[in-house]
């Protein structure tokens, strides 16, 4: 009996921590408009000081240089699964490139 119950607690305790982590992450739920919005709410009257290039400020513009190159054509963020799968792409076209198989050239000789 003792048995029992205890290899259903560890099972069970398994299964809970196979399953707490959740798949959904609500910082992605808002969009890159919305946090620069409340951006440029939160640094309506913010001048930059030179000088100065560790502040929120600062921190926020690296932010928005970074993601404002890597949104989706509708402005979302990209899905991870999506980056992953075109980062193996461009590795497997760079190394098919790198054999010299596919290169796109063509010469006659004659």
């Amino acid at each position: 009996m003792l048995l029992r119950i205890s290899t259903t607690l560890f099972i069970s305790l398994c299964s809970l921590c196979s399953f707490s982590q959740s798949n959904f992450n609500p910082w992605k739920a808002g969009s890159f408009q919305d946090a620069e919005n409340q951006a440029e709410t939160y640094f309506a009257g913010y001048s930059p000081q030179a000088g100065i290039t560790d502040n929120e400020w600062m921190h926020w513009k690296r932010w928005q240089w970074y993601w404002q190159r890597r949104l989706m054509p509708d402005g979302s963020y990209p899905d991870p699964d999506y980056v992953r799968e075109q980062q193996q792409l461009g590795r497997t076209l760079k190394s098919v490139q790198k054999k010299g198989v596919a290169t796109g050239s063509i010469s006659i000789n004659g």
